[in-house]
C-alpha cells in the first residue's frame, strides 16, 4: 500500500469518527422537556428500624456440589528442582525426610507428581483415590518447576502417562531431583 493511499484511509477514518462525535456533542436539548421534580415519598421513614440488625446472612450462599473442593495441602517439606539430568532408583518421601535436608548434594525422590487446580505442584507418597483424586502423605511442595509447559499438556498425555481428574493433573510414577528443605 502506498503512502498516499494510507494517508487517504487515515483521513477517511478520522472524518468518520469526528462525524459520529459531532452528532451528540452539538445537539441542542429538547425544548419541550419539563424540569425534573424530586419524587415525594409516599410513606415517611420511621426513626427506629423495625428489625434488629444481625451479622448472620439472610440468604445462604449457593455452593455447587459438583465443583471440586480446594483442600489445603499439608506439606512435610519443600523440594526445589535441581537443574540437570539424573538417573537412579531414588527413595521414598519418607526416606528423604528421615535423611534430613539435602545439604550440599540434591536428593532424588520418588512419588506421585501432581499439579493442583491452583497451579501449585506437589510430590505425594501415593494416590489413594483416583476418582477425586486424593493423595497420601507425606507430601512435598515442588518449587521452581514450570506448571504451564508441555509437561502438563494433555495433548501429550498418552505419551507421558499424564492423567487428569477434576482439573488436577498427575503422574502416578515420577522422580524429582532437588534440594530438600524441611520445616
Amino acid at each position: 500500500m502506498t503512502h498516499r493511499t494510507r494517508s487517504i484511509l487515515v483521513l477517511l477514518a478520522l472524518a468518520a469518527i469526528l462525524a459520529a462525535c459531532s452528532t451528540t456533542i452539538g445537539a441542542p436539548a429538547s425544548p419541550d422537556a419539563p424540569p425534573s421534580q424530586p419524587a415525594t415519598p409516599s410513606v415517611q421513614p420511621s426513626a427506629e428500624p423495625t428489625v434488629e440488625p444481625t451479622v448472620e446472612p439472610t440468604v445462604e450462599p449457593s455452593v455447587d456440589p459438583s465443583a471440586p473442593v480446594q483442600e489445603e495441602r499439608v506439606v512435610d517439606g519443600w523440594i526445589t528442582v535441581y537443574p540437570g539430568a539424573f538417573s537412579g532408583p531414588g527413595g521414598t518421601i519418607a526416606e528423604a525426610i528421615a535423611a534430613g535436608p539435602s545439604g550440599e548434594w540434591p536428593t532424588l525422590v520418588n512419588g506421585v507428581l501432581f499439579r493442583d487446580t491452583d497451579g501449585r505442584i506437589y510430590l505425594a507418597s501415593a494416590l489413594s483415590d483416583e476418582t477425586v483424586p486424593t493423595f497420601e502423605g507425606p507430601m512435598l511442595e515442588v518449587l521452581e518447576m514450570a506448571n504451564d509447559d508441555d509437561t502438563w499438556n494433555m495433548e501429550y498425555a498418552e505419551l507421558t502417562n499424564l492423567e487428569e481428574v477434576n482439573g488436577i493433573r498427575f503422574f502416578r510414577e515420577a522422580q524429582v531431583l532437588g534440594m530438600l528443605e524441611l520445616p
